[in-house]
């Protein structure tokens, strides 16, 4: 049984993305490059875990001049309504982001929740979620492992032409199936696009079939442990 109904869990989403509808200040970003690197990425673990729009999801090396960071931003996409409303916003992005000594990587890796998701999982969590602030921190607990799925998924379409290429994770009795698409950036570089648009309890019909007929996606433990294929995007 649900702890939320459909209208509650509609709500949650419509205040969530409204705190993610405005961009924050650079200001604070600007001011890393005067660091040196063991003070920068311990200012920009900060960051991450601070401003509304990021998601801090790892690092290693940390508290030397070799640190390394993967967070990511919170944006929003949407269709053109044609109304005087303009965009109707009806999904959630996360760009990945990879900061190194060397430099920082990021519109190379998409993941994105459509508006349906976002509602069914809420709904379906057994996570008691009265506000946004709860659905936030809820979202940033299974974020990296939903991240990890689609490495493991990119993984696994590299190592074999005939995979399709989309698979499943299980995240607290949940199945969640992921899609992969890839194509350009606003750099005209190239990026993966990893989509979820259901999420459903396993015992459902349509999750138990997938289930019988597939394993779920091969987790690793570490964003860091797909560098290979990161590397070579």
């Amino acid at each position: 049984m649900s702890l939320i109904d459909k209208s509650q869990a509609e709500g949650l989403v419509n205040r969530i993305m409204r705190g993610f509808k405005h961009s924050g200040d650079n200001h604070e970003f600007s001011q890393l490059g005067n660091y040196k690197r063991k003070k920068q990425s311990r200012e920009l673990v900060k960051l991450s875990k601070r401003i509304n729009q990021l998601s801090f999801i790892e690092q290693r090396y940390q508290e030397s001049a070799k640190c390394e960071v993967i967070y990511g931003e919170w944006s929003l996409s949407g269709k053109n309504t044609g109304s005087l409303s303009g965009l109707e916003y009806d999904t959630v992005g996360f760009d990945l982001i990879i900061d190194t000594p060397e430099g920082q990587r990021d519109k190379f890796f998409y993941l994105h929740l459509s508006k349906h998701a976002l509602v069914r999982l809420i709904m379906r969590s057994h996570v008691e979620l009265k506000n946004s602030t709860q659905l936030r921190s809820f979202l940033d607990s299974i974020c990296k492992k939903l991240i990890l799925s689609c490495c493991a998924l990119w993984s696994k379409s590299i190592k074999s032409q005939k995979v399709k290429n989309e698979g499943y994770v299980l995240i607290n009795d949940l199945f969640i199936p992921v899609v992969m698409e890839t194509g350009k950036n606003i750099r005209n570089q190239e990026a993966r696009v990893f989509t979820i648009k259901t999420v459903m309890p396993k015992e459902y019909d349509g999750a138990k079939s997938s289930i019988s007929n597939e394993i779920s996606l091969p987790i690793k433990g570490s964003i860091f442990d797909y560098t290979d294929i990161i590397q070579a995007s």
